[in-house]
């Protein structure tokens, strides 16, 4: 059997997430989830803070809704999201 000498624990300076797993109400604080604007800005934060690299469309989602673009005008402007959407076997349409 091996004994660990050390372990070592990693602390998320995340803005996203609270204690536990849940999300911090702070950074929700100012969303308007009627404002495209204030909805791209939330999954730009959202993205950035998870570190994972996204693809093109979803940057150009995001782009669109802060500039005021609502979803509706995206989803009939980009129709190989719901494409992307039935291949991936979700059913669901750009609804933010």
């Amino acid at each position: 059997m091996r004994l660990m000498s050390r372990i070592r624990v990693l602390r998320s300076s995340s803005k996203l997430i609270g204690d536990g797993d849940d999300v911090n109400e702070d950074f929700l604080d100012g969303l308007d989830e009627n404002d495209p604007r204030s909805m791209g800005r939330l999954m730009r934060q959202m993205a950035e803070e998870s570190g994972e690299e996204m693809p093109a469309e979803f940057d150009e989602v995001i782009g669109r809704l802060e500039r005021g673009d609502s979803p509706e005008e995206i989803e009939q402007s980009m129709p190989e999201l719901s494409e992307m959407a039935d291949a991936a076997g979700d059913d669901t349409s750009l609804d933010i």
